[in-house]
């Protein structure tokens, strides 16, 4: 992976090319966001996502920074300035946007996503340790049908809080699939390669998953 690092107090894009990277092959371009305390950086992401599949992106490392702000419209540019970016600087399909989200809302990802100002994303994965708490989302309208993984431990709390959510998504007519990992030796070790796979899913239109 060859990963443009900033310091720890800069507020410019990360961005993580693939290796072999081929100029005239369109990657999928995944955007991670980590809203944690203690966020994992883009490379140790992409090492357990793919170093070969996709381009990736992560937004500067500041607090303000690290995911989305309280302004839905500067999210929005935000957002669609990191696939500007992205396509001036690599080879990446404009329609295979994919964000990769380590806990956050899964409420305020949707209604940004739905926004009609929002750059169209191909799919939304989120990452959560706790889904049974940061999960919970309330029906509301969308005019956006958007493709979602959510994964989660496999604790049988967690399922069922998620399969709640599940179903809530499938009645605002969103496609969502609850991936569970197992929490030995630790759960983002094993869900990240589930990422992977979804989203080679996505690409290809061939099951990746038994």
């Amino acid at each position: 992976v060859r990963l443009h690092e900033e310091s720890s107090r800069s507020t410019e894009p990360r961005w993580c090319i693939p290796l072999h990277y081929e100029p005239e092959y369109r990657y999928p371009l995944v955007v991670w966001l980590d809203i944690t305390t203690q966020p994992l950086s883009l490379a140790n992401a992409m090492a357990g996502i793919s170093m070969r599949n996709h381009c990736a992106v992560a937004p500067g490392n500041s607090a303000s920074t690290t995911g989305w702000s309280d302004s839905t419209a500067t999210d929005i540019a935000r957002l669609a300035d990191l696939l500007q970016q992205a396509q001036r600087r690599l080879s990446v399909h404009p329609q295979r946007l994919f964000i990769v989200q380590r806990e956050g809302s899964l409420t305020e990802d949707l209604a940004l996503l739905d926004h009609a100002q929002a750059p169209a994303v191909a799919g939304l994965v989120w990452l959560s340790s706790a889904p049974e708490i940061a999960g919970r989302i309330l029906p509301t309208q969308t005019t956006r049908h958007l493709p979602i993984a959510i994964c989660i431990p496999d604790r049988t709390i967690a399922i069922e809080a998620t399969l709640r959510t599940q179903r809530v998504l499938h009645a605002m007519g969103h496609a969502p699939i609850v991936l569970v990992s197992s929490e030995r030796p630790a759960f983002l070790a094993n869900a990240l390669p589930n990422v992977n796979r979804w989203v080679k899913e996505k690409v290809t239109g061939q099951s990746s998953f038994p």
